[in-house]
């Protein structure tokens, strides 16, 4: 999560500075990273199906660097309605996250996989 983190950061920068390249290089980093937690999460928790963890965190990455996008380009109004969406949106991911980590311990009689 980390690494996401700073990585979004790197992309605000390339953005605010109109570095379309390091903008292209760093979108396909986030999505790699994307993939690796899919695949991490999925892989320790079977509860967790893979695409639906995929749609949620590629949708959740859209959304934020629309977010991003608006507020580089001063366009307050759809970041601002951007903003709520997201947090509607994570309530919707805890929610998912959740059922997963009561499924794993409802349900599964066996450690945890740790890769």
């Amino acid at each position: 999560m980390t690494n996401y983190t700073k990585l979004l950061m790197s992309l605000i920068d390339a953005t605010k500075a109109g570095d379309t390249t390091a903008i292209n290089d760093i979108t396909n980093q986030i999505n790699k990273n994307i993939e690796d937690r899919v695949n991490f999460l999925t892989y320790i928790n079977p509860f967790w199906d893979k695409t639906t963890m995929s749609d949620l965190l590629n949708t959740f990455n859209e959304m934020t660097i629309r977010e991003i996008n608006t507020f580089a380009n001063k366009d307050y109004q759809n970041n601002a309605d951007l903003f709520s969406r997201i947090l509607t949106y994570s309530d919707r991911m805890g929610n998912v996250f959740a059922d997963g980590m009561l499924n794993y311990f409802t349900f599964s009689s066996r450690e945890p996989r740790v890769p």
